[in-house]
């Protein structure tokens, strides 16, 4: 597979495996620098992790103050993992289809998505 900017390939947008590596290997943080290392490498792909604001939200939680890793915690951490390396994709843009625009928000985060309308046979 040849990628452009790391995750662009023929079938479309899509997190290149060798690259999310980083991210699925990351270990279970254990002070607050290592959470925000961990949240901004998964903020590179954010484009392929919807919710992302409110699944995060226990880690964004944490201080330096009171660190407690919890089972939210490890949740929230494990989830972000496996979303990353689930067989999701984004297409390329055909100027052929007609678009949707959803939004969508929370008292955690904001969110919006430029979608196509495609037909979709399932044999």
């Amino acid at each position: 597979m040849v990628c452009w900017l790391g995750f662009i390939s023929k079938e479309g947008r899509k997190p290149n495996p060798s690259l999310v590596s980083a991210i699925v290997d990351f270990a279970a943080p254990v002070n607050c620098s290592q959470v925000g290392t961990f949240l901004g490498m998964c903020s590179f792909y954010a484009e392929f992790l919807p919710n992302l604001s409110t699944i995060a939200k226990p880690l964004r939680l944490l201080s330096d103050d009171s660190y407690v890793w919890n089972m939210e915690c490890q949740a929230s951490f494990d989830l972000l993992k496996e979303m990353l390396i689930s067989p999701s994709c984004l297409m390329h843009h055909d100027p052929n289809l007609p678009i949707v625009v959803s939004l969508d928000a929370s008292p955690v985060g904001i969110g919006g998505v430029l979608s196509h309308i495609v037909n979709v046979n399932v044999n």
